[in-house]
């Protein structure tokens, strides 16, 4: 009797167990890497590069949560348990935020513009100046809080240089600005090719868009994994760019960058380069 009741007594009682710590991977209105709908849902280049690193940390829970822009810087500076891939560096935010090792290589932001001011207005240029743009007063829209790299963000927010040519759109990245640019509300927006492809999949507009190299802008550029600076985020990051390390170079994992991007031989030089490195 006293046997049954010790067993019923350690049935009855919470089974001590390890919980995993689970990680919010943010998604956002970021085609194409992020894509949420339609019959490429989920196979945007952040989609399948978050799914190529939870396969790599099977310790944790992973969770998927969309956030606006604004939304994941505040989540990164109030330290909550999340990270957002394809991520650009933005210098003004290391103070709140950690970075893991490269895990994307991306190919030059480019100009969005119509066509028609494409050849009537720019002789179809190969490339175009940013700041002959903004000195001709022609109005450049951007996406609030989205980092356009080290060399472009300085003259897009250069206020006081050129008070009057940015127009700036809140909780987007691309869309709805090539929108704007195709019913003639704005002149161009800046973006990556690949962006603009997608866009062309979906537009209802009849006005033809292209994208332009940008003088200012010759060099790929590297996004992250982004997460906040605590120790949370410091015990992540090492978890993460242990992962990146040991799948990043390889044929699988550049087919993410190659599908969408394409392929050429600097962007090619720039992947195996990166890729090969411990950045």
């Amino acid at each position: 009797m006293k046997i049954l009741a010790f067993t019923l007594l350690c049935l009855s009682l919470p089974i001590q167990s390890q919980a995993k710590d689970t990680i919010i991977w943010v998604t956002e209105n970021f085609e194409p890497y992020y894509i949420p709908f339609g019959e490429l849902a989920n196979k945007g280049i952040g989609d399948r590069l978050n799914r190529a690193l939870i396969n790599e940390l099977p310790e944790f829970d992973h969770v998927f949560q969309y956030m606006p822009i604004l939304r994941i810087t505040s989540a990164i500076k109030n330290g909550e348990h999340i990270a957002v891939n394809a991520y650009l560096r933005n210098p003004k935010d290391t103070k709140f935020a950690l970075y893991s090792i490269t895990s994307l290589v991306v190919p030059p932001l480019e100009l969005t513009m119509r066509m028609s001011d494409w050849k009537n207005q720019w002789q179809q240029a190969e490339r175009i100046s940013l700041v002959a743009l903004l000195k001709k007063n022609y109005m450049i829209g951007i996406a609030g809080r989205r980092y356009y790299g080290d060399n472009l963000s300085p003259i897009l927010y250069d206020t006081k240089t050129y008070p009057n040519s940015t127009y700036v759109v809140q909780s987007t990245h691309y869309r709805s600005l090539a929108d704007l640019v195709a019913r003639r509300r704005i002149d161009a927006t800046i973006g990556y090719a690949a962006e603009l492809k997608y866009y062309q999949r979906y537009a209802a507009e009849p006005e033809k868009l292209v994208t332009v190299p940008i003088i200012e802008n010759p060099d790929v550029l590297y996004a992250y994994v982004v997460m906040p600076k605590n120790d949370w985020g410091s015990a992540l990051k090492i978890k993460i760019d242990a992962a990146l390390h040991r799948i990043r170079n390889t044929e699988k994992y550049r087919s993410i960058m190659y599908d969408w991007f394409g392929r050429n031989a600097s962007l090619e030089k720039a992947i195996d380069e990166r890729l090969s490195s411990n950045y």
